[in-house]
């Protein structure tokens, strides 16, 4: 220790020693080192499921028999899409399992005063969270609802009259149906 002096004692490696060794300045940075190997692939980030579909035409009358339930058209996929298909007709099926948000719109009008229910199904089966009533005063319908789906659930939008009713699409866009998977 005789060697070291007060400034220099805390930093010295070898104070033990003689001569005393202080660090020196800090030297100049050294070069770049090689690429690694490239690591295994992380989860999916973003959407690894979505697509949808929609009905567009002009001057469509649908006729909804007495009680009996009626799919309503999606005739055009949407162009983007990942894991989902716009069949069978009129409707989406998931390609994979997971919980997913489900977008829904109708706008038609009725023709009489009745009550048409319009609901979304998951393989021929209604959401009970998704009913609602198309009334002549009330023709727009539209909502979303989070559920789980197995891989290859049919997704669909369903209306059902107690009596025979024509039901006039609104023009352009009338019904649309979109799916995101929204876990990895």
């Amino acid at each position: 220790m005789s060697n070291c002096n007060n400034n220099c004692q805390k930093y010295c490696c070898r104070c033990n020693q003689s001569p005393c060794c202080c660090p020196g300045p800090k030297g100049a940075r050294g070069p770049i080192g090689p690429v690694g190997p490239r690591g295994d692939t992380g989860p999916a980030n973003g959407l690894n499921a979505y697509g949808g579909a929609f009905y567009s035409n002009v001057d469509t009358i649908l006729h909804l028999p007495d009680h009996n339930d009626k799919p309503l058209p999606l005739n055009s996929a949407m162009t983007a899409a990942l894991n989902v298909v716009n069949s069978p007709v009129d409707s989406l099926t998931v390609k994979v399992a997971g919980d997913y948000e489900i977008y829904y719109y109708f706008s038609a009008t009725i023709d009489v005063t009745a009550f048409v229910n319009f609901s979304v199904t998951v393989n021929g089966s209604p959401l009970s969270s998704t009913f609602q009533v198309l009334l002549p005063e009330k023709n727009l319908i539209t909502g979303t609802v989070i559920v789980s789906l197995n891989a290859n659930d049919v997704i669909s939008t369903n209306i059902f009259g107690f009596t025979f009713i024509n039901i006039k699409l609104s023009p352009y866009v009338s019904t649309i149906l979109t799916v995101k998977k929204l876990n990895a």
